[in-house]
């Protein structure tokens, strides 16, 4: 069904409008600003629009940073080995990277282990065999990246083994982490942006070392606190954590220094393939969020994260260039086979009348997949999903994504009696289950609470109508100035109508996307691109009021063009 979309109706800051304009806004983004702008989070109107470096808070506010800056700094000075363990997404892989240029720039000729476990064979989080492999192998010192919150038994294996662990993560700890020399978490301890990256608490780490040894203002610190925002902006995109405050700040000041970035993989790679520079194109969130993140996500998903760390860390030209082009094969790999796996006929869906959720049956092994399988069919049916694959043990692993207003988490663990464990978040889960439990675990989701979800279900909405006068490139160049957008500071959406369409045509591999060039009233012409709209095209030729998000496109030349996501209602 085509998406339709309301006019937000909601009461606004007419103070915050008012201001906004008096700015030199143009009153369709005053209005958005004084409607969705997340400006108590930035210190009010000029916090937001400046995004000053007051957002950016002191990290020794976190906690345990005093103490895993003290055992840092001793066990850099007395050259003990020290063992960075990331997780093998994004968001982990970015973190590793700044914990490994950060020990690195902390202690000339030092090099600090590196150590990615294996999604297949090996899961998240720490495992006790590897605490015991550390040790035989004389490890002092265990770091965590994006991840340790959940392994609170193996830290305490670890601690008894004399092996000091800092956990750097922000995920909420399942269990006391009494094991752990000190935990370093935006969501203990009151730290005034709870919703840090994993990456962002890396950063914040290696900010505080560097600054304890070296000084705040020292070219040491300075440097590679610069050099490593470049991390910080990839791995806080690619985890869909919220941008606002802090983290809207340092994403920002990343997506800048990326542009002239000394790390080989965008300075030698990256930056000549994705932007067109020529054309003035800047990095933004959608760079992140559809090129980066697959690339760098799919070398995990089908076979081992190691080639994304050392593409993100070689110095190297040769060897970033073929780090680089494998990832380029693992995506399209990865494309392949999940098309392959939607189109099976070997899966079985479970539906659910009490809850708006779907169990998938995969009946495959390909584990790396099942996120972006239950993200597909999350989509289609506007209901939250988990795709459960078959991992080399015999057991089902699963992973689930949600929607807005049902939290996964709070799910799982009430039906954890069928699980052998599971985490996550509100809208990202992961578990794992004896195979001859999905009986009893689909029982439990029957049996449970019927939630009213449908009448949560909130209209889709866009903020104002345009007119010719907006779709300006002065226009955009305001816009992109309110990012970077993301969650919980989205692109702002508008509708536009009285205009003639020019043409309509169906464009895409399989003719999916529908493609229009419209004049409005004023005599602007603009080009309208909507992806997946392109069985609606009978729809369009009515000239029905398009909504959807105005940006550039870099195709050919540079323009204004209507990234269109349906019609409003009338």
């Amino acid at each position: 069904m085509l998406p339709r979309y309301v006019e937000d109706t909601r009461p606004f800051r007419q103070d915050a409008m008012e201001l906004a304009i008096s700015r030199g806004y143009h009153k369709a983004l005053a209005m958005w600003i004084a409607k969705e702008a997340s400006l108590d989070s930035c210190g009010g109107l000029d916090g937001f629009l400046q995004k000053t470096p007051d957002l950016y808070h002191d990290p020794m506010l976190l906690s345990g940073m005093a103490k895993a800056v003290e055992r840092t700094v001793d066990a850099l000075k007395r050259r003990e080995p020290i063992l960075i363990f990331g997780d093998f997404d994004v968001d982990g892989l970015s973190a590793s990277s700044v914990l490994y240029w950060g020990l690195r720039k902390a202690c000339p000729k030092f090099m600090p282990e590196v150590y990615l476990p294996n999604r297949f064979t090996e899961g998240h989080g720490l495992k006790n065999h590897l605490v015991h492999e550390f040790h035989k192998r004389g490890i002092k010192v265990i770091i965590t990246a994006d991840c340790g919150m959940g392994s609170a038994e193996e830290i305490i294996l670890a601690q008894s083994l004399g092996i000091s662990v800092i956990v750097t993560d922000h995920h909420l700890p399942e269990q006391e982490m009494t094991g752990a020399l000190a935990v370093v978490n935006p969501r203990l301890g009151g730290y005034p942006c709870d919703a840090l990256a994993g990456v962002g608490v890396a950063y914040k780490f290696i900010h505080a070392l560097l600054s304890q040894m070296y000084g705040e203002h020292s070219e040491i610190c300075q440097s590679t606190l610069i050099n490593c925002l470049d991390y910080v902006a990839i791995g806080t995109v690619a985890d869909v954590v919220p941008l606002i405050g802090e983290n809207r700040y340092m994403v920002e000041a990343g997506l800048n220094h990326m542009m002239q970035s000394r790390l080989p993989f965008l300075k030698d790679y990256w930056n000549r393939k994705i932007l067109r520079t020529d054309l003035g194109e800047h990095y933004g969130p959608e760079h992140v969020g559809y090129y980066m993140a697959p690339r760098l996500n799919a070398a995990s998903r089908l076979d081992s994260a190691w080639p994304a760390f050392h593409f993100l860390t070689s110095v190297k030209l040769e060897s970033v260039v073929e780090y680089g082009n494998n990832l380029e094969n693992y995506n399209q790999l990865r494309v392949q086979r999940l098309k392959q796996l939607k189109s099976s006929m070997e899966m079985k869906v479970h539906k659910f009348e009490n809850i708006p959720l779907i169990v998938i049956e995969s009946n495959s092994r390909e584990l790396g997949l099942m996120g972006l399988l239950a993200s597909s069919f999350s989509d289609l049916y506007a209901r939250a999903v988990i795709a459960l694959a078959t991992n080399p043990s015999g057991e089902l692993v699963g992973s689930a994504r949600g929607i807005l207003g049902f939290n996964l988490k709070s799910l799982l663990d009430s039906v954890s009696q069928t699980l052998l464990n599971h985490g996550g978040h509100a809208r990202a889960a992961g578990l794992r289950l004896k195979s001859e439990n999905l009986p009893e675990f689909i029982k439990a989701l029957t049996n449970l609470e019927p939630v009213g979800y449908e009448q949560e279900i909130a209209p889709k909405t866009f903020c104002t109508y345009l007119d010719g006068a907006n779709l300006s490139e002065n226009f955009v160049d305001q816009q992109r100035g309110l990012g970077p957008f993301g969650e919980e500071n989205a692109r702002p959406v508008f509708a536009l109508k009285n205009y003639r369409l020019i043409r309509q045509r169906k464009v895409g591999s399989e003719q999916k996307d529908l493609s229009l060039e419209i004049e409005c009233h004023s005599g602007t012409r603009l080009s309208v691109i909507g992806f997946g709209l392109g069985a609606y095209n009978q729809e369009f030729m009515a000239a029905p009021p398009l909504v959807g998000q105005l940006e550039y496109n870099y195709f050919g030349t540079k323009r204004v063009q209507l990234q269109c996501q349906g019609i409003a209602s009338q």
